[in-house]
């Protein structure tokens, strides 16, 4: 069967979650590599969709609509004649004519089965069998307030010495809570997350609270949660999980430090508060990790090396000795750090890359940008 290349909606504005799309481009096209697409808006700028790949562009989405960041909204392949539908297990649903539904099939032939106005169907967002039924299940009962629900949740769970609320629903919130069941020190109470979908009711079995504002945390403090664990990470824009950081200590949570058992830590390292560290990691000795730092798998920071506050560690990041790092910094996957190194504050490096040098505050290093 042919292979297929996904075009999935960019995040242009770390504040605008969903942005409008008008395609240039019809079914069959042939395109090449970095051709143009769409035209993608946000309230700050325009700019162009461009093809992952060489190949034949077909949209799965419609024209002249707004769509989520992470969406896939058409893919590449490598023949024309290519039953589009059938390749990807998706079917396109009639809308408003702003956000066509998407189903796999059984997901439709469950939804007709049950008679269920497939107009009603959540957009923007790929729905499999079990999205479809907990949708129904969601809509068969009253709406209750989000504060209602928490109720609720916390009645399941009368004694809170060991209980830990989860801020945060995205990729990062899923790595977090399964390292905090293999850890097996914290009950997870629940997940708190703004911009959940209506229908997400849970996430890996955790009851999600679709909201994270301060009468939330508020009351959650105040009925004896004290802990809590920050979820909340953009590759792209560290400020949100620092400023939830900041809001969590303000109110007075405790941030446990959460370390996957199949992590390596050596003796001697000091750890700030909120600090995640992912499977298979490595800290070497006398290293100094910050708060609300996060350590991704398979990551290695040798020995002596000092972190900052609110640093991001992509997988296989590799620090050599007695290396230091800014506040709010990314170590891309696969970066390379040269020992005794220094890295500024709100510094960005990618993918691959290899440092050798020291890098002043607010840089973007690529593997592409020769470091002066």
């Amino acid at each position: 069967m042919d292979n297929c290349i996904n075009i999935v909606m960019p995040q242009l504005n770390p504040n605008e979650n969903k942005v409008y799309l008008a395609w240039n481009r019809t079914a069959g096209d042939a395109v090449l590599k970095g051709d143009s697409l769409a035209s993608l808006e946000t309230t700050k700028n325009v700019e162009d969709l461009l093809a992952p790949e060489s190949g034949y562009f077909f949209p799965l989405v419609e024209d002249n609509a707004k769509y989520p960041v992470g969406n896939i909204l058409g893919i590449i392949t490598q023949s024309r004649s290519i039953d589009v539908s059938k390749l990807l297990d998706v079917q396109h649903i009639p809308s408003d004519n702003q956000h066509p539904a998407q189903l796999t099939r059984k997901a439709r032939e469950y939804a007709m089965a049950q008679g269920i106005d497939l107009s009603l169907l959540p957009k923007n967002v790929l729905l499999k069998e079990e999205d479809v039924r907990r949708w129904q299940n969601h809509n068969k009962n009253e709406p209750v307030s989000q504060l209602e629900k928490l109720k609720e949740i916390l009645v399941q769970c009368p004694d809170y010495r060991d209980a830990l609320i989860v801020l945060g629903g995205g990729g990062a919130a899923k790595l977090v809570i399964e390292t905090i069941r293999a850890q097996g020190i914290y009950s997870i109470v629940g997940i708190l997350e703004q911009d959940c979908y209506d229908e997400d009711d849970e996430i890996l079995g955790i009851p999600v609270i679709k909201g994270d504002d301060d009468e939330i945390l508020q009351y959650l403090f105040t009925c004896g949660v004290h802990k809590a664990c920050n979820a909340v990470v953009s590759y792209y824009d560290l400020t949100a999980r620092d400023r939830i950081h900041a809001r969590l200590t303000r109110i007075g949570f405790e941030l446990p430090t959460i370390i996957h058992p199949t992590a390596h830590i050596e003796k001697g390292v000091a750890f700030g508060d909120g600090v995640f560290v992912h499977a298979q990691a490595y800290i070497g000795t006398n290293c100094i990790i910050g708060n609300n730092v996060f350590v991704n798998t398979r990551a290695l920071i040798s020995h002596d090396c000092i972190v900052g506050d609110t640093v991001f560690f992509a997988p296989n990041a590799v620090l050599g000795g007695s290396v230091s790092i800014g506040n709010q910094s990314v170590i891309g996957m696969c970066a390379t750090i040269l020992s005794e190194v220094q890295i500024g504050n709100n510094v960005f490096i990618t993918n691959g890359a290899n440092i050798s040098t020291n890098i002043q505050d607010g840089q973007v290093i690529s593997p592409q940008r020769k470091v002066e």
